[in-house]
């Protein structure tokens, strides 16, 4: 074994070697190296000097003996023993196991009342208390009463008013809607009018 990896690496060593005066030579005719040519044979080189230290290595180990194999060849024939025949088994006989009839049988009912689970009415939930609101007013400043008495209602101070009663009488933001409507109608509101904006969104503010 150790005899055929030398061999190998002396191959090895042979062939970069060759490999490197193959390219030596070639680019010794050359004028200009190119940078691969250089990393190619310094590759090689590198490979050389890994192999010429394995070879070393090797050179190092003693020779193992060669160990030869006798064939031992048997003068007899050996005699194959005979297959041991198994003893018979005796058959057991299992004593009859009395079968009653199903006349006798008599299945056993038990009279178990079943519980009765009385369910408790669930306790009725509180209604949500109504939302108490606030008397409009209270959102319209004086400079805004103003400007919705001389804008909204023609400088007519008693439809303002009459128009904000009826306006806190609602319980809904629909009812309250239906006035303005009503109001818009008849006192003929431009809904692009600043002041008719705003004056829609403080009532809108009383039920939010």
């Amino acid at each position: 074994m150790q005899q055929a990896n030398k061999n190998e690496v002396r191959k090895e060593i042979a062939a970069l070697i060759d490999q490197i005066k193959q390219q030596s030579d070639r680019i010794g005719m050359q004028r200009d190296i190119p940078q691969q040519e250089l990393d190619v044979i310094l590759h090689r080189i590198e490979e050389l000097h890994r192999k010429t230290v394995v070879w070393s290595y090797l050179n190092t180990l003693p020779e193992a003996p060669e160990i030869k194999q006798e064939v031992i060849v048997p003068t007899e024939t050996v005699q194959k023993p005979e297959p041991i025949q198994p003893a018979p088994v005796e058959e057991v006989k299992q004593p009859a196991t009395e079968v009653k009839p199903i006349d006798e049988v008599k299945p056993v009912v038990e009279n178990t009342p079943e519980p009765v689970v009385k369910s408790e009415p669930e306790p009725a939930k509180p209604e949500p208390a109504a939302k108490e609101l606030k008397d409009i007013r209270g959102f319209i400043g004086f400079n805004e009463k103003l400007m919705y008495i001389r804008q909204c209602f023609s400088g007519n101070a008693d439809a303002y008013a009459m128009a904000i009663d009826k306006l806190n009488a609602a319980t809904t933001e629909s009812e309250a809607q239906t006035i303005l409507a009503a109001a818009s109608k008849e006192h003929n509101w431009n809904k692009d009018n600043e002041a008719v904006q705003i004056f829609f969104q403080t009532v809108k503010r009383r039920f939010n």
